[in-house]
Formats: C-alpha cells, sequence, structure tokens
C-alpha cells in the first residue's frame, strides 16, 4: 500500500540528569505523529495527515504512529493505492483498548483509551525522543498522547479533524474525556468552529490554547488547468452530456442513497445527465442495489476509489454534489472549490463555514431528493450561473484553503511550543550546571 522512500536518521545527544544539553534548534525538529486512522485507510483525515506531514519532513524528521488495520476493516475502508511516504510509518497491533469494551453505552464512564497505544507511543518517546506530538483524533490515543507528554516533558499538539468524541452516538462520558484532553493539551486545533462547538457548546468562548485551522489542498494539482477529457473518456461520457460528480466516503451517515434517489426527477427534465459516485465504504454494496432496483444502471456509474485521479475526474465533471448529514470540514468541497467547479451540497454542521450560499455553492435540504434534483436542474439550465460560482470558489480556496497555508500554520505552532520548551529546557540546565 505504502512506501517509505526517505527515512530521517537522528544523532543522539548528550544528557545531564536526562536534558539533551545540545541546542535543539540546530537539529532537525523529531515530531511523533500519532493517529488512530492512516494507510491504507483513506478519507479526509488521513489525506490531511499525508499532505501535511510530506512537507514537514522536508525539514523535519516525521514518524507516523498508527495501528495496523487488517480484516474486514481493511477490505471495506481500506485502499491499495500505492503512496510514497518521505517519512517513517510505525504501525502497532491495537489489541487491548477499552472501546472495544462490550456495553460501554450502558458503563458510560470507560476513559476511551486503548492501552496499546499508550504501550507504543511511550516506546517512540524512548526511542527517538520526540520534541513534538501531533496527535489526530482524541478518541483511543488522545489521552495516551497526552500522557506521554507529561511524561516526557515534550509539548503535545491536539488536533480535532472528525467529530471524534463529541459525536451524539458516544457513550456518556466521552465528551468529558475529550474536553479533559483539549484542555490540557499544549495547543488544541480544529479544523472547523463547528468541530470545536461540538466539544464546547455554541456560546463557550475559545480556549486560550485553541486554534482553528481549515484543511488544505494543493493548488498545483487541484485547479482549473486540469484537463477531464480522459476520465470522461474512461467512464464513457460523452460532451454534451451533464456529468455529477458525487466523491466522498461511502459510509452511512453520508447517505448517499439520496443522491441516487434524486436522479429520476433530474432526468424527467433532462435526460442527458450522468451521475458518477467515487469512494469506496460499508455501503457500497446497498448503493449499487439501489441503483439497480431503480434501474439506473446506465444513469449511475460507480468509479471506485480515486487516488491521484481525484484531480481529473473532478475536472471532468460539471458540479459535484455532496450529501452528508454531519462534516467536521469536508475535504472534498476545499477540492471542488480549487478546481472551479459549482457545488451543490446540505447546509448543515460546517460546510457553511467552507461554502456560501448562492455564492460558491447552491444548497439544498438534507435527505431531501427532490430539492437536489431541483437545484442541480436549476445549475443544468444557468450554465452562467454555475460557472461564475467556479470562479469565485476557485479565488476563495486559493485565498483561504492553499495547503502550504495550512502546513505553515501547523509547523509554526510546532515551532513555538518548542521554542518555550528549549527556553525552559535551558532555564533548567542553566540551575543544574551553575
Amino acid at each position: 500500500m505504502f512506501r517509505t522512500i526517505a527515512t530521517p536518521t537522528q544523532e543522539p545527544g548528550k544528557h545531564v540528569n536526562g536534558v539533551d544539553t545540545a541546542d535543539i534548534n540546530e537539529k532537525p525538529m523529531k515530531i511523533l505523529v500519532v493517529t488512530p486512522y492512516f494507510f491504507p485507510l483513506v478519507g479526509g483525515a488521513e489525506l490531511l495527515i499525508y499532505e501535511i506531514f510530506k512537507r514537514i519532513a522536508k525539514k523535519a524528521s516525521v514518524t507516523v504512529l498508527s495501528p495496523k488495520v487488517t480484516g474486514r476493516i481493511e477490505a471495506v475502508w481500506g485502499s491499495d493505492h500505492p503512496v510514497d511516504l518521505p517519512f517513517q510509518v510505525v504501525q502497532f497491533e491495537n489489541r487491548l483498548c477499552l472501546t472495544q469494551v462490550p456495553g460501554q453505552r450502558f458503563i458510560g464512564g470507560l476513559p476511551p483509551v486503548s492501552i496499546s497505544a499508550l504501550r507504543a507511543i511511550l516506546k517512540e518517546c524512548r526511542r527517538q525522543k520526540p520534541d513534538v506530538i501531533f496527535c489526530f483524533y482524541a478518541k483511543a490515543v488522545g489521552l495516551p498522547a497526552l500522557a506521554a507528554s507529561k511524561l516526557y516533558g515534550c509539548p503535545v499538539i491536539q488536533v480535532i479533524c472528525g467529530t471524534d468524541l463529541a459525536s451524539g452516538n458516544q457513550p456518556a462520558l466521552w465528551p468529558a474525556y475529550g474536553r479533559f484532553i483539549l484542555r490540557h493539551a499544549d495547543k488544541a486545533v480544529y479544523v472547523s468552529r463547528f468541530s470545536e462547538r461540538l466539544f464546547w457548546g455554541v456560546d463557550t468562548p475559545s480556549l486560550p490554547n485553541s486554534q482553528i485551522i481549515p484543511n488544505g489542498v494543493d493548488m498545483t494539482l487541484f485547479n482549473s488547468r486540469v484537463n477531464g477529457e480522459a476520465a470522461r473518456k474512461k467512464l464513457n461520457i460523452k460532451t454534451n452530456e451533464v456529468m455529477l460528480l458525487a466523491m466522498q466516503r461511502l459510509a452511512p451517515g453520508k447517505r448517499v442513497d439520496v443522491i441516487i434517489k434524486s436522479m429520476p426527477y433530474i432526468l424527467k427534465k433532462h435526460s442527458e445527465v450522468k451521475l458518477v459516485i467515487a469512494g469506496i465504504g460499508s455501503q457500497l454494496e446497498s448503493l449499487k442495489r439501489l441503483t439497480a432496483q431503480m434501474e439506473l444502471e446506465n444513469q449511475v456509474l460507480f468509479a471506485g476509489f480515486l487516488g491521484s485521479e481525484r484531480n481529473q475526474y473532478l475536472a471532468a465533471a460539471d458540479t459535484c454534489i455532496i450529501h452528508s448529514c454531519m462534516e467536521a470540514f469536508g475535504l472534498v468541497l476545499a477540492e471542488a472549490m480549487a478546481m472551479g467547479k459549482p457545488i451543490i451540497t446540505v447546509n448543515n454542521s460546517a460546510i457553511p463555514e467552507i461554502v456560501q450560499n448562492n455564492i460558491t455553492a447552491v444548497f439544498y435540504r438534507t435527505l431531501n431528493e427532490r430539492d437536489l434534483a431541483d437545484k442541480v436542474i436549476r445549475l443544468v439550465e444557468n450554465p452562467k450561473l454555475a460557472k461564475q460560482m467556479g470562479h469565485v470558489a476557485e479565488a476563495k480556496a486559493r485565498q483561504d484553503l492553499d495547503i502550504e497555508i495550512v502546513v505553515n500554520q501547523y509547523y509554526a505552532i510546532a515551532s513555538t511550543l518548542l521554542a518555550t520548551a528549549n527556553h525552559n529546557r535551558r532555564r533548567y540546565m542553566h540551575g543544574v550546571l551553575s
């Protein structure tokens, strides 16, 4: 699935009472990234981690630590698309995790901790003595990463890139554990204001250690200059046909079936419309069955996992459609904007933070296929409006969602925390040696 193409080496330093006497700023920063989900699982969070740290790895030593993915989870959510990684990936067996204890909803009080993750994080801290820990997701790995940071004296940056422990389907006390982790982390990063409010509520002011950093897009790959002819040819979609693209993880909470159910209403007015569904997930087979039951096999096409072809399929599309009952961000929104594509999506969760109704997108009511059909027909019949929305969306993406801007923000946080830690270490060493 993935290949490590470069592994930074680390020189051991001299220590006095466990403190490195060398100035850490003279060596590459050592970063440990902890996440419960990484390749071969592929979603917005995994792509975010990859895009950020493949860039940071150019000037720092990066290790990503995550559980091994096997069995049905890998079969349903994994991808065998090859990825070259310019950093080290360390995987561990997640054999003991309190989140897997039966009856959690009734017990409600067990902390969402992976004991296996705690052991693996402590092992990596002993091995490489990281300067900074980035922890993505609080669930399973948040408390272990926080404990390791306190034991080894390295700052921890907790990143919330999904609904995480604040989801309404979690056991009663899990949001409280999440708030504890976020309050005690050296920095808490949220990908949207919505993801922050999930934990703290609408009226609660942001904590001093909080920062909003949206997901970013590689503007050299995702832009309106990309040619989509090869993707259209592969899908056998003619130039005079309208291509709608729904590119997202096929999970229950996405309710992609709503998009399929909108097609008969659309086809009554515009028979030249084709819907392409790109993605993998547990709902794939049920969506295919629904398509067959509705006799839409010629109008609804399944493209599977796209990998590096994502930008070509977006370039091929006339309009990007997204449906979800909850999004902490929605990476495909940013990618579609960068490609200069008009977007039709729902008005819930974090989506209105990224796109604006009738400016960069057209909103339709959640779970309402007829309203979605009306919005599709509106853009099909108003190509000038669709084109204008795409132009505005691309300009906004370049201004606010460039991955380089995002990477600089993440690296600046790490550098600031490391500088503070170094200052404290120097003060400690001055006291020890004087």
